[in-house]
């Protein structure tokens, strides 16, 4: 049987993206807040769990202008886990989501800039 690496999620979004050079391509950065209800004896409690999300090349580049800290979103992505050593010799690792679908759950602004292509219009170029 395949390995399937997919995840739905919606939450919102815990800081500003920010647009990084990465190589040859861009890649957009930001937190992700998905909160999880679960009930704790007789009342309902939610638990929040936060996530890095990974945004490769045009897609990024035009999500740069319309997602802001605080809008309600949903994505369809896959999980990744990043590794490193710290210089002290710890290992450490965070799983993030690389997304491939953005979807708004607030009503969507209007862009501020015309030029900015449709989202759906970009082909994908992620760079693995």
């Amino acid at each position: 049987m395949a390995n399937v690496n997919t995840v739905l999620v919606s939450g919102n979004i815990t800081r500003d993206p920010e647009l990084k050079q990465a190589g040859d391509s861009v890649v957009l950065t930001f937190g992700l807040a998905v909160n999880e209800r679960v009930k704790k004896g007789e009342t309902w409690q939610d638990i929040a769990h936060f996530f890095e999300v990974l945004i490769w090349g045009n897609r990024g580049k035009s999500l740069e202008r319309i997602l802001k800290k605080g809008m309600k979103i949903s994505l369809e992505g896959k999980l990744r886990q990043n590794r490193w050593t710290t210089t002290d010799g710890a290992n450490k690792s965070k799983v993030e989501i690389v997304a491939r679908n953005v979807d708004f759950m607030n009503e969507r602004p209007k862009s501020v800039d015309p030029t900015v292509p449709c989202i759906d219009d970009l082909e994908e170029d992620i760079p693995f």
